[in-house]
């Protein structure tokens, strides 16, 4: 009986999963727990394991501690004991400690091989064994633990996404780590296929004939190796004119005065933190000339920096100043534009859009909760047209995977929502219907207000300000255990716990430099906290911007060749299309006393 419902299928499964609010997860917990107090051994370990789970699906860590330590270990069997390090080793995650994690699991092989456990617990073995070298800063481990996870997962969209964490993995290895890997590699092994190819594009990124030749004898040699599905629609004609191999000036086109020029100086200082790690390291040796693009035509400033001998521009910053140098279709120097069309389709040639767009937010949103089993779902977003905008694809995207908006709320700025909330949720309704019966039968009849039932999540697209008025209102209102999925806009990244608990709950998805905490990270923003600390607070979000704009221009010829290839970069893994737009995937967080805190996308 035990075997057939292990602890961790949910938590696993490659099937959509319902998510559960915190309040609904404790409530399963205390069933589970419940059911473990009149059950005998091993059942009872079963039943607080699974409590456990529960509790740890929704970061409650403390709870889940405390539940952990009540399992008496000598009443478990050797598959209970493997689940329940497992859950150690999660929990060890959650509390951000991923050595210790490892010691858990290698203490659940003590107990059974995972390669001998059922499907499920063989995935979360892998999976946390995975995530806990990646956090630890140990790619090629996780790359390895990610290669025995691949041939268990039986979706695409699993194995897809595990690919690319893979390949996450080995971008981070220098060209000397490639190799000594390769040679203590079995040749013609899966691993040395993905290190192989790591190490051509790591050598030839700015060479694009080369790196199509070798990328091409690579497919030869691995016909049937997985990462050929990353490389499946990137193998063509596409390629930039600039070789970015031998670049000796770089032009940076901002507004360095006016409106603009605070958020311009943070763009400035992320590509400049870039291009010295680079020239410290003796990965390049150009020069960067800042050109204001505040006063005058932009396309005068980008001739202007032609002139003056720039290979590759980085910017305009404004989605005007884009257009105006879109308009142009000579563009004889390739330009990483900081904004995007309207129409990515009116790009001329040689024009490369990177944006912080909030439409990449609003579709990863619609299939973060798609994923998660939700199908009716709410949207609430401000007037205008950037609200409207966001709304609009992720309504889009939403119905075209056969999901249903129930029904939406735009909300004007600087006006309270109170009234509206109750609105959307019908509970004006059912007081209507209460007052109603009172009417009828004469005398007052003690009624509870109820909000709809039609609906299993909701989607908001805010501010902070208007997310933190929003959520407890949605909470008065009888929807605080109904799911809220959000787009970045609703956290600045600036850590604030005291205000940010009216947050708390909502899941959302945000830039790597806002949510990781890897060693790289952490250091630039240090860095950026002691050199800006003015600007850095007001514009965290753009100075990773800059960083990887700068990146961008670095990889161009890569990028353009084998656009399914993403860069991981500051804010996001970045890929680019056939249109030259650049898309960034997000990571997820749930925000829990204030703090943001990662889940699993």
């Amino acid at each position: 009986m035990l075997g057939g419902c292990s602890t961790l299928d949910n938590q696993f499964s490659q099937q959509p999963q319902s998510v559960l609010s915190q309040e609904d997860a404790i409530y399963s917990a205390k069933q589970y727990l419940q059911m473990a107090d009149s059950a005998p051994a091993p059942q009872r370990q079963q039943y607080q394991l699974q409590a456990s789970n529960k509790l740890l699906q929704n970061n409650l860590t403390s709870q889940a501690s405390h539940t952990l330590s009540q399992v008496d270990n000598n009443a478990l069997t050797p598959q209970l004991s493997f689940e329940k390090e497992l859950l150690n080793a999660k929990l060890a995650l959650l509390q951000r400690a991923p050595r210790r994690a490892t010691e858990h699991l290698k203490r659940a092989t003590s107990y059974m091989n995972p390669n001998q456990a059922e499907a499920a617990l063989q995935i979360a073995y892998y999976q946390l064994a995975a995530e806990s070298y990646e956090r630890m800063t140990l790619p090629l481990e996780g790359a390895q633990q990610r290669i025995q996870l691949a041939s268990l997962l039986t979706t695409a969209d699993a194995r897809k996404q595990n690919d690319q964490s893979i390949w996450n993995d080995l971008e981070g290895l220098s060209p000397n780590q490639l190799q000594n890997a390769m040679s203590a590699t079995a040749p013609g092994s899966e691993l040395f296929g993905w290190l192989d190819l790591a190490a051509i594009t790591k050598n030839n990124s700015r060479q694009s004939s080369q790196l199509m030749t070798q990328v091409n004898q690579w497919q030869q040699q691995f016909p049937t190796h997985p990462a050929n599905e990353l490389l499946s629609s990137g193998l063509k004609d596409n390629l930039t004119a600039a070789n970015t191999s031998d670049v000796k000036q770089i032009a940076l086109l901002l507004p360095t005065s006016g409106k603009w020029s605070g958020a311009s100086e943070a763009v400035r200082n992320g590509v400049f933190e870039a291009y010295y790690q680079d020239r410290d390291a003796g990965k390049v040796q150009a020069n960067i000339t800042v050109y204001n693009t505040s006063q005058g035509d932009v396309w005068q400033v980008y001739q202007q920096a032609v002139n003056n001998g720039a290979q590759v521009v980085i910017g305009p910053l404004t989605k005007d100043n884009v257009k105006a140098l879109a308009s142009h279709h000579n563009l004889t120097v390739p330009v990483v534009a900081l904004n995007a069309l309207d129409k990515a389709n009116n790009a001329p040639k040689g024009l490369y859009q990177f944006a912080l767009s909030p439409s990449d937010e609003a579709t990863q949103a619609a299939q973060k909760a798609w994923q998660d089993g939700h199908s009716q779902i709410i949207t609430i977003y401000p007037q205008g047209n950037w609200g409207e905008s966001i709304n609009q694809i992720f309504t889009q995207q939403w119905q075209n995977m056969g999901g249903k908006v129930v029904t939406s709320l735009s909300f004007p700025p600087n006006e309270r929502l109170s009234s509206s909330i109750e609105q959307l949720l019908d509970v004006n309704q059912s007081n209507s219907r209460s007052n109603q019966l009172n009417s009828i039968l004469g005398e007052k009849v003690k009624t509870m207000p109820r909000r709809r039932e039609d609906v299993d999540a909701i989607f908001l697209v805010a501010s902070p300000q208007a997310a933190r008025e929003i959520r407890p209102l949605l909470k008065f209102y009888f929807a605080g255990n109904v799911p809220v999925y959000a787009i970045s806009s609703i956290y600045n990244g600036i850590v604030q716990p005291r205000e940010n608990r009216d947050l708390d709950g909502i899941l959302f998805c945000d830039m790597p430099w806002v949510l990781s905490h890897s060693s790289s990270i952490t250091n630039d923003k240090r860095q950026a906290q002691q050199l800006w600390p003015s600007n850095y607070r007001r514009y965290p979000k753009l100075y990773a911007f800059g960083m990887d704009a700068y990146s961008i221009t670095r990889q161009l010829n890569r990028m353009t060749a084998l656009p399914q290839l993403g860069i991981k970069g500051r804010t996001g893994t970045l890929s680019m299309d056939n249109q030259g737009v650049v898309h960034r995937q997000l990571q997820w967080a749930k925000m829990q006393n204030g703090m943001p805190r990662q889940v699993r996308s």
